[in-house]
């Protein structure tokens, strides 16, 4: 199953977004939309994989796998 979103280190958390992902990935400082609604700075920070996961996102994820599974 794909999943609907992926995460994305910005603005000093993981968020969540269904902006397509560069074949590269995302690049330090590229505007990036999120599931919590924001627009934020993509960040390639070392230490990026353990910033805490944004709440809002985390639920807005969940609620996207919810409605695929979905019958």
């Amino acid at each position: 199953m794909a999943y609907p979103f992926h995460w994305v280190p910005a603005g000093n958390a993981r968020h969540a977004t269904q902006d397509p992902r560069p074949p590269d990935g995302f690049s330090d400082g590229m505007p990036v939309h999120t599931l919590c609604g924001e627009t934020l700075p993509a960040s390639t920070d070392l230490y990026a994989r353990f910033w805490d996961t944004c709440l809002d996102c985390h639920a807005a994820a969940h609620r996207l796998l919810d409605e695929q599974v979905q019958p």
